[in-house]
Formats: C-alpha cells, structure tokens, sequence
C-alpha cells in the first residue's frame, strides 16, 4: 500500500533534484535551483508520478540525444501549480521532424492531464528547452 504521507510537495522537489543527481552527475555539468522551503503540502500520487515521470524523461532525453555541456534546470512550485524548466547547450534538433516520437506526445499528455502546459523548443545547433507546468492537486 502507497501511503499518501509520501506526496508532499517538499519530498518531490527532493525526488526530482536527487533524480537530477543520478541522472546527469558525470555525464554532464549543470545547475539546478528549486524553492528554498517548499511546503510540506499534501499532492495526489497521480499528480505527483505524472510531474516525476516528465521531468525523468526530459532528462533521459537531454542524456541519450543532447551531447550537451551543461544543462540549468529551474523548478518553481507557486500553489498549486508546479513549473519546470530544462534548457540544454546541445545539439539541438527540428521539433517537427521530433514530434512524430512518441515520447514528446505522452509528454505534452502528462502535463495536459494535470491542467498544465508543454512547450519544446529546439534549434539545431544551440540546444533545447522544455518547459512544463502541471496543477499538483
């Protein structure tokens, strides 16, 4: 059984700066800044996976097509809405060529489900951004 005492706000931010350590540490330098006392409020399980299964697979992203140098990562969470953004110094790529993957797609799902937004924006040569937002209720 999944206890709900787990889906706070404060242990999500937690989950998504650790899984940016185990993520890029070593593959890439980057920065990350998130809330300095994020509250210790109460989310749905569902909102909270969906929020932590898009910021992985942008990461997953960034690690396997990028080959970039450095990544920042912003991460603010204004009640009740949680928003990221990830820009990388890559290669970059032509989001239209892109969106035929089904990746971008149950990305821009995710953030939809939960009243959010998903924008990818992406120019070869100089690198991606991916911003989303999500309503953690």
């Amino acid at each position: 059984m999944i206890s709900a005492k787990y889906d706070t706000v404060a242990r999500l931010l937690t989950k998504l700066r650790d899984t940016t350590d185990t993520l890029l540490h070593g593959a890439v330098t980057y920065s990350v800044s998130v809330p300095p006392n994020p509250p210790d409020q109460a989310i749905e399980m569902e909102a909270r996976q969906s929020a932590y299964l898009l910021f992985k697979e942008a990461l997953h992203n960034v690690v396997k097509h990028a080959r970039a140098k450095h990544v920042n990562i912003v991460i603010e969470y204004e009640k009740p809405r949680l928003t990221i953004s990830i820009e990388d110094d890559g290669r970059g790529f032509d989001p239209e060529m892109a969106d035929s993957g089904n990746g971008i797609g149950l990305m821009r799902e995710r953030a939809a489900r939960y009243d959010g937004s998903f924008r990818l924006t992406s120019v070869p040569g100089r690198g991606t951004t991916v911003q989303f937002s999500l309503r953690l209720r």
